[in-house]
């Protein structure tokens, strides 16, 4: 699960909407896989210049094969505190030992429901059997006139259980009531 520059750029928009602190939660805990620069640009030299780095950087920059594009992972827990937003992760397992494990499959649990403006989901709906229930869960976490970014394979053989065709989002949220607005 990773962030690439589109989804950081959705989520700069979403801050910038915002008038409070964003609440966001994350399915999975996403490695930010894009140069220093990008934060730059999208979120200012100030923020650049508090960055951490995640020592496992090297490890992390190898599973998702990008040791040849940058050179150290940016610590993600520490970049959304320092542009606003509070983070809750969760996942089926603790791979970083911060997240709080939730099976997606399984009905959201009751203090989950409606609690974030953002829920972010950087790669994860597509390993869980039960999409439908995952994609319920996400609507449900979120609050009224929250959002949701979804980064999601389209044709990603043997990854996952699934390869979404966009027409599952544009179908499951228009006949839920949301509204489309970002399509990267």
């Amino acid at each position: 699960m990773a962030l690439l520059k589109p989804q950081l750029s959705i989520l700069a928009e979403v801050i910038e909407r915002k008038d409070h602190g964003l609440r966001m939660l994350s399915l999975g805990y996403p490695d930010l896989l894009v140069d220093i620069d990008v934060v730059s640009e999208l979120f200012g030299p100030e923020i650049t210049s508090q960055l951490t780095f995640r020592d496992d950087s090297d490890e992390i920059l190898g599973w998702h094969g990008f040791s040849d594009k940058i050179s150290k992972v940016i610590d993600s827990d520490h970049f959304f505190s320092l542009i606003g937003v509070t983070c809750e992760y969760v996942d089926i397992v603790k791979s970083r030992g911060i997240e709080r494990v939730v099976d997606l499959n399984d009905p959201l649990p009751e203090d989950l429901i409606e609690q974030f403006d953002f829920v972010l989901d950087p790669g994860t709906i597509e390993h869980c059997c039960n999409i439908g229930q995952a994609l319920k869960n996400i609507a449900m976490a979120l609050k009224q006139d929250g959002y949701v970014c979804h980064f999601t394979p389209l044709s990603m053989f043997n990854h996952g259980f699934y390869n979404i065709n966009p027409t599952l989002f544009v179908d499951f949220y228009g006949q839920n009531d949301f509204k489309l607005e970002f399509m990267a």
